[in-house]
């Protein structure tokens, strides 16, 4: 959230940090709260992300294990109480299909199921995406037009 009010001097000042000055407005910027955010934190001292002035940010380190976790937020839509009411709700058992343009077969996450059976049973490619015949050479005609394969 952002916070703008006219400059004045009676304001107590902010971190350079969390704050960007103009000659008419004061802009604030104040962390957003998120579990998988604090949670992840390599110190591991969650009083540090409790600070309001924005140095517990400068502390953070992000690797891969944080980014990744960030992009699921697992606590905030409920995921972390669901799995720990049902730990053995991990798919095993469901037969899923998907139609869609852009799925990779080869990515990591598609490969075993947590017990250890193919996650991909078969992958049909209906897109036509690649086959497109360019060993004929088409010549425009004297007004620069070229005819395409649908007339």
């Amino acid at each position: 959230m952002h916070s703008q009010t006219p400059n004045s001097k009676q304001k107590p000042p902010l971190p350079p940090s969390t704050c960007i000055s103009s000659k008419r407005y004061r802009i604030a910027h104040k962390p957003m709260p998120c579990s998988s955010f604090t949670s992840t934190t390599t110190t591991g001292n969650s009083s540090n992300m409790k600070k309001k002035d924005g140095s517990s940010l400068r502390e953070f380190k992000l690797n891969e294990s944080t980014f990744l976790a960030s992009l699921m937020p697992k606590k905030e839509i409920g995921v972390d109480r669901f799995l720990d009411a049902h730990p053995k709700y991990d798919g095993r058992g469901a037969l899923i299909a998907i139609f869609d343009s852009g799925v990779d077969p080869a990515a990591d996450g598609l490969q075993v199921t947590s017990d250890g059976k193919p996650k991909v049973l078969d992958v049909i490619d209906c897109t036509g995406s690649g086959d497109i015949d360019t060993s004929k050479v088409v010549k425009a005609d004297s007004d620069g037009r070229i005819c395409g394969a649908s007339g």
